[in-house]
């Protein structure tokens, strides 16, 4: 192999490497479609069942593509996002999506495969099956999440795509108090202050955040301690895992020094 040819198999390589690691965007729920078009009851009765048209022209995106419905009694209607979904999906295929909801994101299994830790496999899936905007793609990631934190699984996503809109999430519902106590007893202050930090982002009107903005130079355990006298949830278990990186960083330099 030539170094040109290895430096186009290894930009290739990084290219898919860059796709499959990109986070997902978080977004909220997509509003209902529900806009009638016209209203022709001189129609009404010529079909038993609905007629469901769609733009088949080249390069038009698929978000963008109109999808209309005619109602057997004569009304014409944009599609619903269910009705655009089935569609889509019938004239282009998407590689790993299904009609319809596949039996794995059925809340009883989901479930099922939640305790059987299977977290990063249940998001990626999640990904191929549903737009990020769906009501059943946040209602799977979330209830992923949910999981994840109740059991402390943090690590299953570490150097994941996942890892990130996962810690939006603990931001933005206030409950990084688990996953900070997991950094701390990682040693990683570094991880633990910028978790600390984006709470300050999200919630810039917080106690703490008022508190280190007040301050000229705060150093990150400065930071880490505001949030936690102010604004941890679980104040006591927080402050506890400060003494303790504290004490094992001593320890450090004393047996450093020692030597």
């Amino acid at each position: 192999m030539s170094d040109q040819q290895l430096k186009k198999v290894y930009e290739s390589a990084s290219y898919k490497a860059l796709r499959k690691l990109q986070m997902p965007p978080v977004l909220g729920a997509r509003e209902p479609i529900d806009e009638v078009l016209s209203e022709d009851p001189e129609l009404e009765g010529l079909n038993t069942s609905k007629l469901v048209f769609i733009d088949i022209s080249q390069r038009v995106p698929l978000k963008k593509r109109t999808i209309v419905v005619r109602e057997p009694n004569g009304t014409l209607r944009k599609a619903s996002w269910e009705e655009r979904d089935v569609t889509l999906q019938k004239y282009f295929p998407q590689s790993g999506r299904k009609i319809g909801l596949p039996r794995m994101f059925q809340q009883d299994n989901l479930e099922c495969m939640l305790d059987d830790g299977k977290h990063e496999y249940i998001l990626n899936r999640a990904c191929s099956q549903f737009e990020i905007d769906d009501p059943e793609y946040i209602r799977v990631t979330q209830r992923t999440y949910e999981h994840i934190h109740s059991n402390g699984k943090f690590e299953d996503l570490r150097s994941t795509r996942h890892f990130g809109p996962m810690i939006f999430y603990f931001t933005y519902y206030k409950k990084i108090d688990k996953l900070l106590v997991a950094f701390l007893e990682e040693e990683s202050l570094e991880d633990s202050v910028d978790l600390v930090k984006l709470y300050h982002i999200v919630h810039p009107s917080c106690k703490s955040a008022e508190k280190v903005a007040s301050m000229p130079d705060p150093t990150p355990l400065e930071i880490i301690g505001a949030f936690a006298e102010m604004d941890a949830t679980q104040k006591s278990l927080v402050q506890q895992a400060i003494q303790t990186y504290e004490k094992e960083c001593d320890s450090t330099d004393s047996t450093q020094l020692r030597r």
